[in-house]
């Protein structure tokens, strides 16, 4: 049996340890935050600055419901992560197959069924949310890309969470470092129709998200 103070002087021991993990697991996680509004403000502001204003009020239309959907994803996945972490953490393949098979599989259901929805009722769900009538045809249009590009994207978010879920911060990082300059090159690109590319205006801010 371990004394109190032999006790005491292990967790001291430890302590630095379990820190260092925390840290490595909690710092790319911010910075994935951060970056994550990094390329939400560069976006809007490309918007702005090469569309006008209407431009912006078309695409803020519908932000609030597609990161609500988001969100609701991530939820899914966080979920789904404390039981992938205890099946990765027993080493139990088959558990772990059965939890990321089953949150992928629904996932991409639920994102077929609301790109159908939305995609078919986009003109009435900006109406409920109480889009202006000037920009209500534009941000319908904005919103139906990004509504049949939901399925995917959904699997996209579930599929980071899981890989948290194992203790790897890490990657999903990275993978938002990439995804993040690709859709900030690719915003003049699109918008602007540079270098041989399609002029797509607001509609190019979409698919450089998509992409």
């Amino acid at each position: 049996m371990k004394t109190s103070q032999e006790q005491l002087a292990t967790e001291k021991k430890s302590n630095p340890t379990v820190w260092r993990s925390m840290s490595l697991f909690l710092v790319p996680l911010l910075l994935s935050n951060v970056l994550q509004s990094v390329g939400q403000l560069v976006g809007m502001m490309a918007v702005g600055r090469w569309l006008g204003v209407d431009a912006v009020a078309a695409v803020s239309s519908f932000f609030p419901l597609f990161f609500l959907l988001i969100s609701f994803t991530i939820g899914i996945g966080s979920g789904s992560s404390i039981l992938i972490g205890q099946a990765y953490g027993a080493k139990n393949e088959e558990r772990l197959k059965a939890v990321v098979g089953t949150t992928l599989t629904f996932t991409f259901l639920l994102g077929v069924v609301l790109a159908v929805v939305g995609s078919i009722f986009t003109m009435d769900i900006l109406r409920l949310m109480g889009t202006p009538e000037n920009v209500i045809h534009v941000s319908a249009s904005y919103a139906r890309i990004l509504f049949y590009a939901m399925p995917f994207m959904f699997l996209y978010f579930a599929y980071t969470t899981f890989l948290r879920g194992t203790g790897d911060s890490k990657t999903p990082f990275y993978t938002l470092i990439v995804s993040t300059v690709i859709n900030i090159a690719l915003l003049p690109l699109l918008i602007l129709g540079m270098f041989g590319f399609p002029q797509l205006g607001i509609y190019g801010s979409a698919y450089a998200t998509v992409v």
